[in-house]
């Protein structure tokens, strides 16, 4: 979180322009590195497998694996274009081109738990 304030507080001293960007689907689109099963969810209903196990091709969300997944994707292709990481926060990414300008990318997971 302090990485956030961090950021937001240089957009604010040096009156940068901000753009956020949500990524809701994107632990649906994580690759996984080992073999991962799952039970049947509740109210899948197929006959003559009621007692299968589902082996998962992609990560899903509420999997330990999947923020992990989604950052190494992620950083990857940050450093594909050109940014860096910060060795202080690997949430930060910075880029700087020719023109001196710079862009600042933050990534940030946060879970929202609604009942």
């Amino acid at each position: 979180m302090s990485s956030v304030k961090l950021v937001l507080g240089i957009v604010v001293a040096l009156d940068l322009e901000l753009e956020k960007r949500d990524v809701n689907a994107s632990f649906l689109h994580g690759g996984l590195e080992e073999e991962m099963y799952m039970e049947r969810p509740k109210g899948f209903i197929q006959k003559d497998r009621e007692k299968s196990i589902y082996r998962l091709k992609k990560g899903l969300c509420g999997t330990k694996q999947a923020p992990r997944q989604w950052y190494k994707k992620f950083d990857s292709f940050m450093h594909g274009r050109g940014s860096k990481s910060l060795n202080a926060d690997r949430c930060i990414h910075i880029k700087r081109d020719k023109k001196k300008k710079m862009e600042i990318s933050l990534s940030y997971y946060y879970i929202s738990m609604t009942c």
